[in-house]
């Protein structure tokens, strides 16, 4: 969270400050930590093909600090768990859009999934670099 938020402040410099950025990730952990909200693992990290796409959290955050030269490693090390999610709600079951992530873009490996779920492109130089910190990884 504290990579993405330099990345933000970096790219929004004026309408989001450091200070606010600090004080929505203090916010977010404590809601995390906040068993009366329900708000699960399961919930949290469902709907890989979702949160893994290069507009969404983790890999838009990546290419956020590419551009700016901010650090991603950390980033980089939650893709590769996210890729490796597979919490099921309280009955035993995954998410549906997960049962397909794993039973097709799993077995293909973490390369396939960065190019066909997180739709990264070797052509684009910060896609490619994202690619290889994530790749170097594994």
């Amino acid at each position: 969270m504290e990579q993405a938020a330099i990345a933000l402040n970096q790219e929004y410099p004026h309408d989001l400050s450091r200070s606010a950025l600090a004080e929505h990730i203090t916010d977010l952990l404590e809601r995390f930590q906040n068993r009366s909200l329900g708000d699960t693992i399961f919930r949290v990290g469902r709907d890989l093909y979702r949160k893994l796409d290069k507009d969404d959290r983790l890999i838009g955050a990546m290419l956020l600090a590419k551009k700016h030269g901010c650090p991603c490693d950390a980033i980089a090390e939650a893709v590769v768990a996210a890729c490796q999610f597979k919490a099921t709600d309280e009955f035993g079951n995954l998410f549906s859009e997960d049962q397909q992530f794993w039973a097709k873009a799993r077995p293909a490996g973490l390369e396939s999934i960065l190019t066909h779920v997180c739709h990264l492109s070797r052509e684009n130089r910060l896609e490619a670099e994202v690619m290889a910190e994530i790749l170097a990884l594994s």
